[in-house]
């Protein structure tokens, strides 16, 4: 509620009603239509300038406010590839009743939001011999184009859904925390094999992503990945080579387990989830590693039917499938290198691989 005789910016008026704080656009110039509509006021003088501010000062309450519908999608234009998602995962946390539960890229789009088939989604994070198995098996030509296209069809998918819970959020229709699932070493002399333990946390993502930057720059000087990317736009280059995940991947923990700071956030968690019997990240129990995570712990339900919740799905797949294919031959080397029949025909399995039968229904291949 705000009070009368109280100067107020509009950040702070939108803080004292729950509403999100926008920069700029229609979405803020409908709130401040809704607050000028409700409330008699005045802007305040600046005593420098002598000129009206832009703050408030209400002196009396006509109605209540009723908070403005979020235009564009807070922002958004357009949003034809994304409207479907949205509904889809209400519909999914609805039904299924997932919320307050961290979940890995992975586990989101195969387990709970079931897009994609975990099998062909993990094996590009396979060892090569096992990846080229794969691929003979299912007469797949070139390992390095399964490779290269279900990464890329991977990201599109990721990305999706990613916007989609963020628009939502804006949208007052779900709330969530983006950060990361750590496991840790549980080290247990008497028992024949260390535990593994687990926890999520949002709280030292800026750490996380300035320790990827520094690590990336480290390897661009090391091995000249590239004169034209730095920081993490490097991991794209990054994760081509498995000796440089590997690489990667021990020296940001080995930087990360260093951070006293990092690591008291995160011993701070597992001390207030875990309350009676807990074992913190030390030298004896080391950070093993880590995985971005999405927590969806509020949403504004959505029943639909399971026909209607199948076509949302096979909706999203084509959305999928049509933008990935038109945005990898976005990538010059992509057209250059992957241009034969052949590979074209690599492509449409890998999709069939990666995507379930009854979603690819009705699609060109």
């Amino acid at each position: 509620m705000l009070k009368l005789n109280k100067e107020y910016t509009y950040k702070q008026i939108c803080e004292e009603l729950g509403w999100n704080v926008f920069t700029g656009g229609d979405s803020k110039k409908a709130q401040i239509k809704e607050i000028e509509s409700a409330y008699k006021f005045y802007h305040p003088e600046n005593k420098k300038t002598h000129k009206p501010k832009k703050s408030y000062i209400f002196t009396e309450m006509i109605r209540e406010t009723v908070q403005p519908s979020v235009k564009n999608n807070g922002g958004i234009r357009n949003t034809k590839n994304i409207d479907p998602m949205m509904d889809y995962i209400r519909a999914i946390f609805t039904r299924d009743k997932c919320l307050e539960q961290p979940f890995t890229m992975t586990e989101l789009l195969c387990d709970i939001l079931e897009l994609m088939n975990r099998e062909s989604y993990v094996m590009a994070y396979k060892d090569e011999p096992e990846m080229d198995d794969y691929c003979l098996n299912h007469y797949i030509q070139s390992t390095k184009l399964f490779k290269d296209y279900s990464s890329h069809l991977k990201k599109v998918l990721k990305d999706i859904v990613l916007k989609s819970i963020e628009v939502l959020s804006k949208k007052n229709l779900a709330e969530y925390e983006d950060g990361y699932i750590f496991y840790y070493q549980i080290s247990q002399p008497e028992e024949t094999k260390n535990i593994i333990g687990r926890i999520f946390s949002a709280q030292v993502n800026a750490e996380i992503k300035e320790n990827e930057t520094l690590r990336c720059n480290n390897l661009n000087d090391k091995y000249f990945l590239s004169n034209k990317m730095t920081g993490r736009q490097l991991l794209m280059m990054i994760y081509r080579s498995k000796e440089l995940i590997t690489e990667f991947d021990k020296e940001k923990i080995n930087t990360l387990m260093k951070d006293e700071n990092v690591i008291k956030k995160l011993n701070t968690e597992i001390e207030e989830i875990y309350t009676n019997v807990y074992y913190t990240i030390d030298e004896g129990n080391p950070l093993l590693s880590y995985y971005r995570a999405v927590s969806i712990n509020a949403i504004e339900n959505l029943t639909l039917s399971e026909s209607e919740i199948k076509s949302l799905a096979r909706k999203i797949c084509h959305i999928v499938i049509n933008k990935g294919r038109k945005t990898f031959f976005q990538n010059k080397n992509n057209q250059k290198y992957y241009d034969t029949f052949e590979d074209v025909q690599d492509m449409v399995v890998t999709e069939h691989l990666l995507f379930p039968e009854e979603l690819r229904e009705g699609l060109v291949n």
